[in-house]
Parts: C-alpha cells; sequence; structure tokens
C-alpha cells in the first residue's frame, strides 16, 4: 500500500509542486484508514503550511473533504497560536476549535488568541493566499 510505504513523508509531500497531487488523490480516493494516517501528519504544522503555496491546497482538502470532525478542531485550533498547537486539550474533555468555548475556560488569553488570529489572517491577505 502506498500510503504505508509514504507514512512520515506527507507534510513534505505537501509542499511539493507535483507530489501534492498523489497526496489529494490519496485523500480523495484512499479509505477512512489511509485518512487516518495522513491527517495527523499536520498537526503542529498548519500554522507554516497555510502560507506554503503549494501545502495550503491540500489543507484545505483535508479539511473540507477528509477530516473528521475531531480531526477538523485539532487543525482550526492552530489558528489560536502556537500554545493550541502545542497541547491538543486542557482537562480531560475532548479539544473543542469553539472559540467562545475556549475563551470562556481561559479568559486571560483572549488577547494572544485575538493577536494570532490577526497576524496570521493578515499574512495570508498580504500574500493573497486565500
Amino acid at each position: 500500500m502506498i500510503a504505508q510505504e509514504l507514512k512520515g513523508e506527507f507534510r513534505c509531500l505537501a509542499e511539493s509542486r507535483y507530489a501534492k497531487f498523489l497526496l489529494g488523490k490519496l485523500l480523495v480516493h484512499g479509505d477512512k484508514e489511509i485518512r487516518d494516517i495522513i491527517v495527523p501528519e499536520f498537526y503542529g504544522h498548519v500554522r507554516r503550511l497555510i502560507k506554503h503555496p503549494e501545502a495550503s491546497w491540500i489543507l484545505d482538502d483535508i479539511y473540507r473533504g477528509a477530516a473528521t470532525s475531531q480531526q477538523k478542531d485539532y487543525l482550526l485550533r492552530e489558528w489560536y497560536g502556537a500554545e493550541f498547537a502545542i497541547f491538543k486539550s486542557e482537562g480531560k474533555g475532548v479539544a473543542t476549535s469553539e472559540l467562545k468555548s475556549i475563551l470562556a475556560q481561559n479568559p486571560e488569553k483572549r488577547k494572544p488568541v485575538m493577536h494570532a488570529l490577526h497576524d496570521l489572517i493578515n499574512q495570508l491577505i498580504q500574500k493573497k493566499t486565500t
């Protein structure tokens, strides 16, 4: 199976001009097991890859079509800052990407989260990668 052979390399493939198409086909035509191998490799790297001209397309495909709701939560939380990329969930509950509930649990993080969101969105708009 190709996905098993490429395990650990999907992040690098997403940054490649042509290999991203192979990754896209694996996501679209692969089964749940293949997607569960691919998607977690992007955890912790969303903020960097979303700015990459090739990898941003793959992240979009993953988020819109391949990821489960829990995987989407992990990917989206990374937009809120580096802390959320490192620590998947606070406490015993399941990690949520809902900003309202994150700020309700940690009101002191409002300013850093808003700053991280502002910076990332501004960079995306400046580079016209939206």
